[in-house]
């Protein structure tokens, strides 16, 4: 695309003389991936119909917990965010939440075309957590409602409105 900027009219945005071309744009299409990746942790999640969870990898590093999410796009889909919540696994307190656009908030559901897979790499910090136990659970919800999405099993079991990952995060004295 070529860049153009020409003076107009405020009253109608009329042309008032001619344009010069100061540049050009190339756009590129996004690119895609429809393999599925290795996966250090399997999960059979779907959400709604909609968005499958493959699979996830943990990784401490020092004052945080990087949690890798594994996306396959059943259909094409609304624009959804996706959270993932800490929590203390005795009292059951919340401690830590991130909500998000996939990609850091670059690669929203609605550009995902169907059977795309999509990996998303969420930071949640650890700075100022008390000692303990914390268990991760993940979802899925529609922003402007904030209705999450159902999630079931491949077998169509329903499992509530978040997925409770079988690890558990320790939190060590310093």
């Amino acid at each position: 695309y070529r860049v153009t900027f020409a003076p107009v009219a405020c009253s109608d945005t009329a042309l008032i003389g001619k344009g010069v071309t100061v540049g050009t744009v190339e756009v590129r299409p996004l690119e895609r991936n429809f393999t599925i990746p290795p996966l250090e942790l399997r999960t059979n999640a779907v959400f709604s119909d909609t968005l499958a969870l493959l699979g996830y990898g943990l990784q401490r590093d020092g004052e945080a917990l990087h949690v890798t999410l594994h996306w396959q796009a059943l259909r094409r889909m609304d624009y959804y965010k996706v959270f993932i919540h800490l929590y203390d696994v005795e009292s059951g307190a919340l401690v830590v939440q991130q909500d998000t656009v996939p990609r850091q908030w670059t690669c929203p559901t609605t550009w995902w075309e169907e059977g795309e897979i999509v990996s998303d790499e969420i930071v949640l910090p650890l700075e100022g957590v008390p000692v303990g136990r914390y268990r991760i659970a993940v979802g899925v919800y529609e922003p402007d409602t904030l209705k999450r999405l159902p999630l079931q099993t491949e077998g169509d079991v329903p499992l509530g409105d978040y997925l409770e990952l079988e690890e558990r995060v320790l939190v060590p004295a310093p």
